[in-house]
C-alpha cells in the first residue's frame, strides 16, 4: 500500500477495540494516530474527546 498524499491534512483516530488495527494502518500509510481521550459513562456509553484541532483536515 502506498503512502497517503497530503498526509499532513489527514487525522486518523482509534478507539480501544481497534487500536492495534488502527496503528497498523497508520504505520502502513505513514501517518501517526491522532490524539483523543476515551472515557466511559456509568451507563456504559462511551465519550470521545478529540485532543487536537481537525480544522481543514480529512478525518
Amino acid at each position: 500500500m502506498s503512502k497517503i498524499e497530503n498526509a499532513e491534512n489527514v487525522s486518523l483516530f482509534a478507539l480501544n477495540a481497534n487500536q492495534p488495527l488502527a496503528q497498523a494502518v497508520a504505520d502502513q500509510v505513514g501517518i501517526p494516530l491522532s490524539k483523543c481521550t476515551i472515557s466511559h459513562f456509568a451507563d456504559g456509553e462511551i465519550s470521545v474527546t478529540i485532543d487536537e484541532s481537525v480544522r481543514g483536515r480529512e478525518v
